[in-house]
């Protein structure tokens, strides 16, 4: 059933393509990526859909279809990277993504990364070196496929699991005491606590422990006159205050401050 619903994605996307013109650039929602696509009813929206209008808006001639049909995060970056999709929206800068795609100029918004425990559990940390110091036992969890894993891999001897592949498995998975920790990002994090009514069961420390810029990535092969228009009304969006209204309606406005 998954992969027919990724396969009727795929040759949907490539239909509106053809439908909709040579300039029509393929993208597709990102599933369990709230706040930049959400479902409602049976339609998607979101940060990112929000994004892709105003991007349509202020530059001419400019369509971008798909953003309709949702796939998983993994699925959408291999098929940026192989150009059966041309671009993605809100991803976080790795040096693995980066061998394979292009970040498009400039940053759409600026992320935070928490860590959240049982609420029984009252352990504190504020940096990397007191998760360590902790010693064995405090396994990380962290969604798979996210830039996060990259990201925390560098930091020598942390503990993680990387199993499972959505936000609400890994928090049943803390409290099923099989890790220590849930790392995760805000926006997000709070929103996905109340999706799940786990937010009376896990606490979110109040610590930043990281913060990254996410960004849109496009297929590296794309024309560089469609590179150009889009970094261009990526500026022109920036400019005219139109990324700072959508970062406080989709991102600022959904967090507990914490």
């Amino acid at each position: 059933m998954a992969v027919s619903r990724r396969l009727m994605a795929a040759g949907l996307a490539l239909a509106f393509s053809t439908c909709a013109g040579a300039s029509a650039l393929r993208t597709a929602a990102q599933e369990e990526s709230f706040p930049k696509f959400q479902q409602q009813g049976e339609r998607w929206i979101g940060y990112c859909v929000d994004l892709f209008r105003a991007l349509e808006r202020v530059t001419p001639g400019l369509t971008i279809v798909g953003d309709q049909q949702p796939l998983p995060l993994k699925r959408i970056i291999l098929e940026v990277a192989s150009g059966q999709l041309d671009l993605a929206c809100g991803l976080l800068d790795t040096a693995e993504r980066r061998a394979m795609l292009r970040y498009a100029q400039p940053a759409l918004y600026e992320v935070r990364y928490y860590l959240a425990v049982r609420k029984d559990d009252r352990v504190s940390v504020r940096h990397w070196k007191d998760v360590l110091a902790l010693g064995q036992d405090n396994i990380i969890l962290v969604n798979y496929g996210s830039g996060a894993v990259d990201r925390l891999k560098q930091i020598p001897n942390l503990q993680l699991d990387t199993l499972a592949g959505s936000t609400e498995n890994n928090l049943l998975k803390l409290l099923a005491k099989r890790g220590r920790f849930f790392y995760y990002r805000e926006p997000g994090l709070s929103q996905a606590l109340k999706a799940t009514k786990l937010d009376k069961r896990i606490r979110v420390l109040p610590n930043t422990m990281d913060i990254t810029t996410f960004h849109l990535v496009l297929n590296p092969n794309l024309p560089p006159e469609q590179i150009r228009q889009l970094e261009e009304g990526l500026t022109r969006l920036k400019q005219d205050g139109t990324l700072n209204k959508l970062d406080l309606q989709w991102n600022q406005l959904t967090q507990t401050r914490h």
